[in-house]
């Protein structure tokens, strides 16, 4: 064998070791990927099983990560949450958002229990076919302890679960097909406050807020002058006085503006409930509305 004819040999047989090599490790990447896969879904079965939450509905959902990119998050360079994309999605097509902030029962960092009340419901077969849109679904961690604690302490500049949630809406926009005009919140006690303090901070942002059994700072309600607002509370709830609604609803019609609300008599703290899961009129309402901006419009809708 020539010289040549060796050397042609010895790059062959590197190439076929390279392959075998590659082979190999993609072998070995794909079985510690499907691993790692099949090791996620035992521990959110677990999750589902421990909250009371069908495991096939919570398949429903992507558990997705939003980056913090900025400094004064320190060490924390995500923030996790739960999406729901619309059931059938049309090329070309834009559609509306949920964000929904859930209440003190649903804290933690297994980005699960959040699902099992009103995202549940909405993920159903039922309510997609009738309200395509997306729903986003954050989780505020046991060591937040409350959706928002910066303007519950005077003079602090630090950010906290709401400039997540942020955060989290601009990466949804980012990556799907949010129609950015009709971008609403919903939030439920703990989350109800949280909805009437993100309304707040972005009170040109959203098309619709619904807080359903919280409370807000009525010294700030003239921000929410042209908000489109419609709150609900139920007139026996024990655990979230009816008071905090009241109160906001009577500081933004003091100050010129027109929302809705609605207290249920009879009805405790659950009052989600009734009006989500037992009629349609709340959600209806809802998806007819878009930002004022937009819409030219300074009354209520």
């Amino acid at each position: 064998m020539n010289s040549a004819s060796a050397s042609s040999s010895v790059r062959q047989s590197r190439r076929r070791l390279a392959g075998e090599l590659a082979f190999v490790i993609a072998f070995w990447v794909a079985a510690n990927l499907i691993a790692f896969r099949i090791i996620d879904l035992y521990e959110r079965n677990a999750d589902c099983t421990q909250y009371g939450l069908p495991f096939e509905v919570a398949m429903k959902f992507e558990d997705r990560k939003a980056p913090l990119v900025d400094l004064k998050y320190g060490d924390r360079k995500f923030a996790r949450y739960e999406l729901l994309a619309p059931l059938k999605q049309e090329f070309g097509r834009r559609y509306p958002l949920i964000l929904y902030l859930h209440g003190l029962g649903e804290r933690g960092d297994d980005n699960v229990r959040q699902l099992r009340s009103l995202p549940a419901l909405l993920a159903s077969d039922a309510y997609r076919e009738r309200y395509p849109c997306y729903l986003v679904a954050p989780q505020c961690s046991m060591a937040a302890g409350w959706w928002f604690v910066r303007n519950r302490q005077p003079g602090a500049t630090f950010p906290d679960e709401l400039d997540a949630v942020c955060e989290i809406l601009n990466h949804v926009i980012k990556t799907c097909a949010v129609d950015v005009d009709r971008i609403y919140v919903i939030g439920f006690s703990m989350g109800g406050y949280g909805a009437w303090e993100l309304a707040c901070r972005c009170p040109d942002r959203f098309a619709a807020v619904i807080p359903v059994a919280g409370g807000g700072s009525i010294d700030r309600a003239e921000l929410l002058r042209e908000t489109t607002i419609w709150a609900i509370h139920g007139a026996a709830d024990d655990v979230v006085s009816p008071a905090g609604s009241r109160d906001m609803i009577a500081a933004i019609r003091a100050a010129g503006g027109t929302p809705h609300y609605s207290e249920l008599a009879g009805v405790g703290h659950g009052v989600w409930e009734p009006v989500f899961r037992d009629s349609h009129e709340l959600l209806d309402w809802l998806f007819q509305q878009k930002r004022r901006s937009v819409l030219g419009d300074t009354s209520a809708s």
